[in-house]
């Protein structure tokens, strides 16, 4: 453990960062297009995916007392929602240095809706602060990318942004973890990153469109199918796919690992799989350099997806290593408290 205590000596992120408002629909059946449907807003505090992802990150880095600066990229409005943001990322243990307030534009809003059985999805604003990152902004973190820097590129923010951190960081030598909305699959020059990409992590609907399915199929099948083609594009790939409750898989071109979703009593499932994100990143920094095993991945990034939805909230502002140290024995998940130890 010590040797592998700091893989990593910096964590950069670019994605959404913005707020967000949680809309539980009336019943099951899908949104139809034309279709209008009551919903309720319930009182949930909601943040975009970078924020949840490196809230998680940062925190357990901090706790651990490991020397990593975790840095998010991207633009807020200078307004009341993007000074709140800074100060709960600031908080949280992040360096915020590198998100810049923009006068004249709103922070960046989403709304997620939610089915009575916890499903559902979000709508993201695409205009506002965050669409004003543009390619230059990367320059502000040239110097940081080495192979002792992990990448995290989330949706949310201009996919041209993200692509051209994706071509920037591979050429750096350091290691990229990505994820896609569904749609961005068709176009072409996402399946052409692939080839630069080390970790890419998906929940079942991506993982579709990824391999070209529908989701009528089994989940595993979908799995080897979206291996099949990251693995096309680059061999030493990882391939993580989150399928609700049912479980993650973790797959690489040695094998495909299932694990099944831990039962907890559920608050919110909204932030989940950024949750698992997060715990999927952490693993490899807390990993060796040949990267982290992939039931001890799966295991850390569930038991983190699943304490996150305790908590009505899409960041558990409860959350820290002894919390998750408490959870781990709670529900006698001795793997995780062996990774944590410091």
């Amino acid at each position: 453990m010590r040797e592998a205590a700091c893989r990593f000596a910096r964590i950069v992120g670019v994605g959404g960062i913005g707020v967000g408002s949680v809309y539980r629909l009336e019943g099951d059946a899908t949104l139809g297009r034309e279709e209008s449907r009551p919903a309720r807003l319930l009182d949930i505090v909601d943040r975009c995916k970078l924020h949840i992802i490196l809230h998680y990150v940062a925190i357990i880095l901090r706790d651990l007392r490991q020397p990593v600066r975790v840095s998010p990229l991207g633009m807020v409005g200078a307004d009341a929602e993007g000074r709140l943001l800074l100060r709960e990322m600031r908080r949280a243990g992040m360096d915020t240095r590198l998100v810049r307030p923009v006068a004249g534009e709103r922070t960046q809003t989403s709304i997620c809706l939610q089915y009575p059985d916890g499903s559902g999805g979000n709508i993201t604003e695409a205009a506002g602060a965050a669409a004003r990152l543009g390619v230059r902004s990367l320059d502000a973190i040239a110097g940081r990318l080495s192979p002792r820097t992990l990448v995290l590129v989330a949706p949310e923010v201009p996919l041209a942004v993200r692509l051209a951190l994706i071509a920037r960081a591979h050429r750096c030598g350091a290691f990229v973890a990505a994820s896609f909305a569904s749609q961005e699959f068709a176009d072409r020059r996402v399946g052409r990153a692939l080839a630069r990409i080390d970790l890419l992590a998906l929940n079942l609907h991506e993982a579709c469109s990824l391999a070209g399915v529908a989701e009528r199929i089994p989940a595993e099948r979908v799995v080897r199918l979206a291996l099949a083609r990251l693995l096309a594009a680059n061999q030493q790939a990882r391939l993580s796919v989150t399928d609700g409750g049912r479980g993650s898989y973790f797959a690489t071109s040695a094998g495909i690992h299932h694990l099944p979703g831990l039962r907890v009593a559920v608050a919110n499932t909204a932030g989940a799989g950024d949750a698992y994100f997060a715990g999927l990143l952490l693993a490899e920094q807390l990993a060796g350099p040949q990267g982290a095993d992939p039931a001890a991945a799966c295991a850390l990034a569930r038991a983190i997806a699943a304490f996150s939805v305790t908590a009505r909230d899409t960041v558990h502002q409860g959350f820290s290593l002894a919390a998750l140290r408490t959870f781990a024995r709670r529900h006698r998940l001795s793997c995780i408290l062996a990774t944590l130890r410091r």
